[in-house]
């Protein structure tokens, strides 16, 4: 019997190549008269057009500040289907370690100054680091499915974003084969052919239970082959309902909820207000000492990137992070 019946909602909707690079363009435009801003780049790529969403980071001079968000500015079009969240933002003295702490792997030049992204780690810290991001990225996408199954609503476009992710994770972390490997493949290559054989929703159904099964049990393994760092933490907070909590080794929410609230709950707004009324706390086995050098470094990079955007660009993203474990909150 099925893990899951879950509601499949915002099914992909195609939009040409074009429509992709006017995107593109028309965000550039909106940027290139800011006086803050130094250079833009579109990171990673456009593998399936529909699917795919446009990442975009900016560059700003050093000790400015731009508080506006250009994908709400007024008086410009702005894709929302094609940018799915806010744009990556850092200002220039921050670039010697971006490429060290992000892994953003491609920079395609827009406009502005011409930048060097350069990966400068010795191979022991490039192991350790991409380890760490690739767990992060993994936790934060199980953890995404997860609420969603426990909420009886999946985002189909969101989940095949997801697979895109944990296809370069499994690449970090050397793994070439076994169940799960497999099954994201294969959602990977579903995902490019999807509007000429669109799966039907029981079909696809069978293949979310395969890869959460599978998912819940490959973290388990990873978390006690791997250490995770969390730096003088025990608790993390990754939502307002969602905690991380340091157990001896990894435990997942049973979180049962009754299916009247569900029906009751708008399909549109289901997962906000479940979100106000449920919380997940997960056990991961934590490493909170013997912390390697290049760790601190890291979390120091994206904790003070963080502060710096949330003071002068409160609408750009700090270069990519799995997980918000770099506050040093405690959470109850």
């Amino acid at each position: 019997m099925p893990l899951t019946r879950s509601k499949l909602t915002q099914w992909p909707v195609y939009h040409p190549p074009e429509e992709y690079e006017l995107a593109i363009k028309t965000m550039t435009n909106i940027l290139k008269p800011v006086s803050e801003v130094l250079s833009i780049y579109q990171v990673g790529g456009i593998s399936d057009y529909g699917i795919s969403d446009i990442d975009m980071l900016v560059v700003f001079k050093d000790g400015g500040s731009f508080k506006d968000n250009p994908i709400s500015m007024s008086g410009k079009l702005v894709n929302r289907y094609l940018f799915t969240h806010r744009l990556f933002g850092t200002t220039e003295n921050r670039l010697n370690n971006l490429e060290n702490f992000t892994r953003f792997g491609t920079y395609n030049f827009l406009n502005g100054k011409q930048q060097i992204f350069k990966l400068c780690l010795s191979v022991k810290d490039l192991r350790i680091i991409e380890t760490q991001i690739a767990l992060e990225y993994m936790l934060k996408a199980f953890i995404s499915l997860h609420t969603a199954i426990c909420y009886g609503q999946i985002k189909v476009r969101n989940l095949l974003l997801h697979v895109k992710a944990l296809r370069l994770d499994l690449q970090l972390l050397n793994i070439s084969s076994g169940v799960f490997f497999e099954i994201v493949h294969d959602l990977i290559a579903l995902r490019k052919v999807w509007f000429q054989k669109t799966p039907d929703p029981d079909s696809l159904n069978k293949k979310i239970d395969t890869l959460y099964s599978e998912f819940k049990n490959l973290m388990g393994e990873l978390l006690r082959t791997y250490p995770f760092y969390v730096i003088n933490s025990d608790v993390a907070t990754v939502s307002k309902n969602i905690k991380l909590v340091n157990e001896s080794t990894f435990i997942y929410p049973s979180t049962k909820i009754p299916g009247w609230i569900k029906l009751l709950a708008p399909e549109k707004k289901r997962e906000s207000i479940l979100n106000r009324l449920f919380k997940f706390r997960f056990g991961i086995p934590v490493k909170s000492s013997n912390i390697p050098d290049v760790i601190l470094q890291r979390h120091h990079y994206i904790k003070t990137g963080i502060e710096n955007n949330l003071m002068h660009y409160p609408n750009f993203l700090c270069t990519a992070y799995g997980l918000d474990i770099f506050n040093h909150k405690k959470s109850a």
